[in-house]
């Protein structure tokens, strides 16, 4: 399998867009995409939020080797590869690029979460708070971690909304290539407004455990997934 680095330049041979394009990559865990900043798109060309990348499908996507691979179309030797991919891939990738919102998967999985208010304080930036202990529980597996709401959110963490926060949260410092990467590109270039290296840490771990309790894939899936509820 080719992996591919932060900030490659790529062809993408075809997407659901109206034409061939050419984007950069955010990050690659592996999965069945690749999350690229398409050009032309939010995002696109330029490296912004992790989030704003889009997630394309593998085997459409081809490392630019030289200048005119960025100039033109593809040669005849990749729009032949692409030609040969064979049915079982093709329909392994129509069930994976069926698009679920959260709610819809967290559903169809059978994911649950159970929650327990464990305290009500304020932080040493003055902000009050509920604190709670989210237990997550999927395929006999669980994951628990603490989680705060604003101290005027009487309800309750509840299921889309707190797995939704947690692994698009921790997916951001996971797929970055170090703490540096992650740190600029939501406090900017000056060392002086990034967040703590043990903020960065401690995510590369939730991401792991995360990756652990639903798997890579569906990890992977969940993070990009449209959040509706």
């Amino acid at each position: 399998m080719e992996l591919f680095n932060s900030r490659d330049r790529v062809h993408i041979s075809a997407v659901d867009i109206d034409d061939e394009a050419h984007g950069t990559v955010e990050y690659d865990m592996g999965g069945a995409v690749v999350h690229v900043h398409v050009d032309g798109e939010q995002g696109g060309g330029i490296r912004q939020f992790p989030h704003d990348a889009k997630p394309i499908p593998r085997k459409l996507v081809h490392l630019v080797t030289d200048m005119a691979d960025e100039c033109g179309a593809c040669t005849a030797e990749l729009a032949e590869d692409d030609a040969e991919d064979d049915a079982e891939d093709d329909a392994e990738d129509d069930a994976e690029d069926e698009e679920l919102t959260l709610s819809e998967a967290l559903a169809a999985d059978g994911v649950t979460l159970t929650s327990e208010h464990i305290a009500t304080g304020t932080d040493a930036e003055g902000w009050q708070h509920h604190e709670y202990r989210v237990t997550i529980a999927f395929d006999g597996r669980t994951y628990t971690q603490t989680v705060q709401h604003g101290i005027v959110n009487e309800e309750a963490p509840k299921l889309v909304e707190t797995v939704g926060m947690l692994v698009r949260q921790s997916m951001t410092a996971y797929a970055a290539d170090c703490y540096e990467d992650w740190a600029s590109d939501f406090g900017g270039p000056d060392p002086a407004n990034w967040m703590p290296e043990k903020t960065y840490t401690d995510n590369v771990q939730m991401a792991k455990d995360l990756r652990a309790l639903f798997g890579a894939d569906r990890f992977e899936r969940y993070a990009m997934a449209d959040h509706d509820d």
